[in-house]
C-alpha cells in the first residue's frame, strides 16, 4: 500500500491527522501544520541551562548523532500504560521491529510503514475511547466532567494532558491547533465528550508522541546542543523505565534541577529502587543476554521428555533474578561470569538436582554447584543456545562473544551441529567441528567460537551436567584461544574470560547503545571515558547506570532541524 492511501478520507478522522509540527514523510500524509510563519518550534530551540559537566564538548568534539526516534513497540506501550493507565498492549501486535541489533530501540532501525501507521491511527482512537469511558481514564486526562468540557476546559486539558503525552509544555501555536481540532469536532456535531475524545486521539497519533525528537535550532552551528530539562528526563526515564518521565521527573525538568548530576545520578537511585525499572530486565537484559530465545524454545520429547513450559518458565525466572543480583545490589559486575549463586523453585531445583526449596517460590542459593559458576552455568542460558535435540557449541560461542566481549560473527543462519561432517563410527562434537574447520574458508570464525563453545560441552541441551556422551565417549571440554590463553571447562571459561580487557568495557558499550538508542559510531571517546570512570571504583551496574546519564553523549545531541516543513 502506498503511504498516502493509508490517509482517512471522513472529515472528523482526518482531522487526526492535523497538529504535528515536524516531518513524518514515512507517514505520507500531507495536512501541514506548525508556526504560521514557518520558524521552528521556540521549544525545540530553546537554550538549556549549562550543564555542570567536566568536559563540555567543543566544535572539535563528537557526541554523536541518531535518526529522529520513533518509541520501540515495548516502549509505545508502557508510555500508553503511564499515560492513560490503561492495560493495552498493543504494540505486542504492531509489526515486529527488524533490527540487526541486539536492541529493539536503536532509532536506526524504527523505520515507519504505511501499516505502522494504521496501527498506530486506530490504537491511538481506540485508547482515547477507552480513556474517556472510564472515571480512572478521565482522571488520567485531567477531566472531572466531559459533558461540561467547553472551550476554555479543553485549552486547559489540552495544555495539561500535552505536557505528558509530548513530554514537554507545548508551544502557544499548538494548543490553538489543537483547540482548533475540538471546535472542529463540535461544528461536526460531536458533543463535548465526544469532541474531547477526538483531540486526545489526534494527539496519541501525532509524532510528537509517537517519536523522541531532539533537534537543534540552529543547524549551522558546529557545536553540539545541551539538551533542555524535559530532553533530559526522557533520555533518563527511557533508559531506566523504557517509558515516559513521571511526575517527578517532570518537576525537576520543569524546574532545571536535572542541570545538576548529583540529581540525575539520584534518579537513577530512586528508578532502581522501584519496580518500574523492571523493564531494564526485560527490555534491555534479556535480549543481550540472549534469555528471550526461551520463550520460542522447543526441545525433542524423545531427547528431552522432561521439558515443559513450566521448566522453561522457571529458568527464565532465574536468569531474572541473577541479574537483578547485579543490577540493584552492589555485587560488582566483575562476579557477573564466576558467582556461585542460583535462584530456584521446586521444578527447577528438581532439575538441578538441589534439595526442595523451603517455602513456595523462589529461593536464594549461593555456592550450590561449583561446576556451573556465573550466568554461562545457568541451565535457562544452556537451554536458551542449544537446539531442539541436541547441544550447540557455535550457538553457545558466538553468543557468548557478542554478549560479553562484543565480538559475534555474523555467521551462517543455517549452520548448525547437524550440518557438519559424519563419521562411520561413534564420534564427539568436537571432532566433528575439527573437521570442519580444516575448511580454510570456516576455520577464521570457528578459531574464535568453537573453543569457547565446546567448553560447555559438560551441559547438554538443557544444562543438566554429563561427563559423557549418550554414546559413551568421554567429553573433552579444553579449549585454546588465537592469543594463546587455555581454560578448561566452564570454570575455565568463566575465569578466562572475567579477566579478559575486553569484558568490562563490552558491557558498558552494552549500556551505553541502549541507553543513548544508537550504537557508538563517532563517540568512542566518550565510551573511552565511561569505561575509565567507571572501573575506578568497583564497577557495580549501578555505578555504570549513574556514570551513563552524566555522560557529556547523553547531555548533548547534535542533530539538526529538517528543512521541509511538511507533515
Amino acid at each position: 500500500m502506498n503511504p498516502r492511501q493509508a490517509c482517512p478520507r471522513n472529515r472528523l478522522a482526518a482531522l487526526a491527522l492535523v497538529g504535528a509540527n515536524l516531518v513524518l514523510a514515512s507517514f505520507g500524509c500531507s495536512t501541514g501544520g506548525g508556526p504560521a510563519d514557518g520558524s521552528s518550534s521556540p521549544e525545540m530551540g530553546k537554550p538549556a541551562a549549562p550543564p555542570l559537566m567536566t568536559m563540555p564538548p567543543t566544535a572539535d568534539s563528537d557526541v554523536g548523532t541518531k535518526p529522529i526516534h520513533r518509541l520501540s513497540n515495548y516502549e509505545y506501550d508502557n508510555t500508553l500504560r503511564d499515560l492513560l493507565g490503561t492495560s493495552l498492549r498493543p504494540g505486542q501486535r504492531f509489526v515486529l521491529e527488524q533490527t540487526k541489533h541486539t536492541f529493539d530501540n536503536l532509532a536506526e532501525s524504527l523505520a515507519v510503514s504505511a501499516r505502522q501507521f494504521e496501527d498506530y491511527f486506530a490504537t491511538a482512537r481506540a485508547a482515547a475511547a477507552e480513556a474517556m469511558s472510564t472515571a480512572e481514564g478521565r482522571a488520567a486526562l485531567g477531566l472531572a466532567d466531559p459533558a461540561v468540557c467547553d472551550q476554555n476546559c479543553a485549552s486547559a486539558l489540552i495544555e495539561s494532558f500535552g505536557l505528558r503525552a509530548f513530554r514537554r509544555p507545548l508551544e502557544p501555536w499548538e494548543v490553538t491547533l489543537l483547540a482548533g481540532q475540538y471546535q472542529n469536532a463540535i461544528e461536526l456535531g460531536e458533543d463535548p465528550a465526544g469532541a474531547i475524545q477526538h483531540v486526545v486521539g489526534v494527539m496519541l497519533m501525532s509524532p510528537q508522541f509517537l517519536y523522541r525528537f531532539e533537534l537543534d535550532a540552529d543547524p549551522t552551528s558546529a557545536l553540539p546542543r545541551p539538551l533542555n530539562g524535559y530532553e533530559l528526563a526522557s533520555r533518563l526515564s527511557y533508559l531506566v523505565y523504557s517509558s515516559m518521565p513521571d511526575a517527578t521527573l517532570f518537576e525537576l525538568a520543569r524546574g532545571d534541577q536535572l542541570f545538576d548530576p548529583a540529581v540525575l545520578q539520584a534518579e537513577v537511585d530512586r528508578a532502581l529502587d522501584s519496580t518500574a525499572s523492571d523493564s531494564l530486565i526485560e527490555h534491555f537484559a534479556r535480549p543481550w543476554l540472549h534469555s528471550d530465545a526461551l520463550l520460542g524454545h522447543t526441545a525433542d520429547p524423545d531427547v528431552f521428555p522432561e521439558w515443559d513450559v513450566e521448566l522453561g518458565s522457571s529458568m527464565r525466572r532465574e536468569m531474572d533474578l541473577f541479574f537483578n543480583e547485579f543490577l540493584r545490589g552492589d555485587r560488582v559486575f566483575s562476579e557477573f561470569l564466576s558467582a556461585q549463586l542460583n535462584f530456584y523453585d521446586a521444578r527447577l531445583g528438581q532439575h538441578y538436582g538441589f534439595a526442595p526449596p523451603p517455602a513456595p517460590g523462589f529461593e536464594r542459593l549461593e555456592g550450590a554447584d561449583a561446576r556451573r559458576p556465573g550466568w554461562m552455568g545457568l541451565s535457562g542460558f544452556l537451554t536458551a543456545t542449544s537446539s531442539a535435540n541436541k547441544t550447540s557449541p557455535i550457538t553457545r560461542g558466538n553468543v557468548i562473544l557478542g554478549a560479553f566481549l562484543c565480538s559475534e560473527l555474523d555467521l551462517p543462519a543455517n549452520l548448525e551441529v547437524g550440518a557438519l561432517p559424519e563419521f562411520d563410527t561413534p564420534t564427539t562434537v568436537r571432532a566433528r567441528l575439527e573437521a570442519h574447520r580444516a575448511d580454510p574458508a570456516c576455520a577464521p570464525c570457528h578459531n574464535l567460537i568453537d573453543p569457547i563453545g565446546l567448553s560447555l560441552e559438560h551441559f547438554d541441551g538443557l544444562g543438566k551436567y554429563r561427563e559423557q556422551y549418550d554414546n559413551g565417549l568421554p567429553i573433552d571440554a579444553r579449549g585454546q584461544l588465537p592469543d594463546g590463553r587455555s581454560f578448561d571447562g566452564l570454570v575455565g571459561l568463566s575465569q578466562t574470560l572475567s579477566s579478559d580487557e575486553r569484558f568490562l568495557p563490552c558491557v558498558a558499550q552494552k549500556v551505553f547503545e541502549f541507553g543513548l538508542g544508537r550504537t557508538v559510531g563517532t563517540s568512542q571517546a566518550y565510551l573511552d571515558q565511561l569505561v575509565q570512570q567507571w572501573r575506578s571504583e568497583p564497577p557495580t551496574l549501578r555505578r555504570l547506570l549513574k556514570q551513563l546519564v552524566v555522560n557529556e553523549a547523553v547531555s548533548y545531541t547534535h542533530l539538526t532541524l529538517p528543512t521541509n516543513r511538511e507533515v
